[in-house]
């Protein structure tokens, strides 16, 4: 390997294994906020990214030295296809000094180990999200690396679960919560008027969600829109994000156009600067039907807009109920709907929810302590040491 056990991180090398690429991708990634805070620590980051385009320009430009090839990601074969695009054997002796290879995706994880494998570096899998099939952490080699680290007590208490008896004996499980530097999440929105820019009215009430897909609950949304604007109709709904399915999209915009409510119903597609949208926004919706800690929930928080979100996977981990946001079933429309009239119907409880939760991200989830994890866990899979909570 590259460094010592006695190196200091501006001779350790870390390379990085991501099935993103192209020009979309929030800004607040973990590929690109644990890049930037290695880099300006002194560590050689190196990325290997599923395509060219504003991703990897992004990385380029913090100082990360990026391959980038296109290739299946998500296809069922992804080790043979990502094998065949890249050329392990290449990627490898290009390579060769990587102290630690960290997998940011699910299907970046075979690559990432195969290439642990042959540069002799520990590898290090980060689940963001958890496999609502079990045998997925098996099909994509999570279960071979060296270190497991879940972004919530929920997705790492999953994987412990669902992989027990299967995972390598001396695999070590970490949780590292999200994090976001909330202050200059804030700053992006700028002085962008995003109600503006989707000929929303200035004095209507504005509801926001971020996904258009089932997995989402783009359809939940949808529905508790309909409710919400019979009642209120000064309310209008946006949806930021491309529709991955065209019958999807019909299917839920026909229902919002037969119920009279297309007029007040935006979808703006994917959004480059979400952060001007959800301080746009009076309520911020996350109707998740499956999450591990998704950043979405940090970022509306950080910019003062109370959340309503339902109560599935790492989501309770991110918010204080009643306090920061509101957490309803999963599946319940109905219940969405309520909190949503109940936080436009009172505007003193938005602006004290909306002040609780930017200083709870800011105290609570900041995202120094995401990226001093990160960095405290590569030191100690090279060192062969527990990590240490710094004090």
């Amino acid at each position: 390997m590259g460094a010592t056990p006695e190196s200091d991180p501006a001779r350790t090398s870390v390379l990085i294994v991501t099935s993103v690429g192209g020009d979309q991708f929030g800004r607040t990634c973990s590929e690109v906020v644990v890049s930037r805070h290695l880099v300006e620590r002194g560590y050689a980051v190196r990325c290997v990214a599923r395509s060219d385009g504003l991703f990897a320009d992004t990385l380029r430009g913090i100082g990360v030295d990026v391959v980038a090839r296109s290739y299946a990601g998500n296809a069922r074969k992804v080790w043979n296809r990502a094998a065949r695009a890249f050329g392990t054997g290449a990627l490898a002796r290009r390579f060769a000094d990587s102290d630690c290879v960290l997998a940011t995706r699910l299907s970046s994880t075979p690559l990432a180990v195969d290439l642990g494998q042959r540069v002799n570096a520990p590898v290090i899998a980060y689940l963001q999200g958890y496999a609502l099939e079990p045998e997925k952490y098996v099909r994509y080699d999570v279960h071979r690396a060296d270190m497991v680290i879940a972004p919530s007590e929920h997705v790492r208490s999953c994987y412990e679960r669902d992989t027990e008896g299967v995972r390598a004996s001396g695999q070590r499980l970490e949780r590292i919560l999200n994090g976001i530097d909330a202050d200059a999440f804030e700053a992006g929105a700028g002085d962008v008027d995003a109600r503006a820019a989707f000929s929303i009215p200035p004095d209507a009430e504005l509801v926001g969600m971020v996904g258009a897909h089932a997995r989402k609950g783009m359809d939940l949304f949808a529905r508790a829109a309909i409710e919400v604007g019979a009642k209120r109709p000064n309310a209008h709904f946006l949806v930021a994000g491309d529709f991955y399915s065209d019958s999807f999209r019909d299917e839920n915009l026909g229902a919002v156009e037969r119920a009279g409510l297309a007029p007040r119903f935006h979808c703006v597609g994917f959004q480059e600067n979400v952060a001007a949208i959800m301080k746009a926004c009076d309520v911020w919706a996350m109707p998740s039907r499956e999450d591990a800690f998704p950043v979405a929930g940090l970022e509306t928080q950080a910019v003062g807009t109370p959340m309503v979100a339902t109560a599935v996977g790492g989501v309770p981990e991110m918010m204080r109920d009643g306090e920061t946001s509101f957490l309803v079933p999963r599946e319940d429309a109905g219940a969405l709907a309520d909190r949503v009239l109940a936080l436009l119907e009172d505007p003193a409880l938005r602006a004290r929810m909306g002040e609780r939760a930017r200083r709870f991200i800011r105290e609570e989830l900041p995202l120094q302590r995401q990226v001093e994890g990160f960095e405290r866990c590569v030191q100690s899979l090279i060192r062969r040491q527990e990590p240490v909570e710094a004090r």
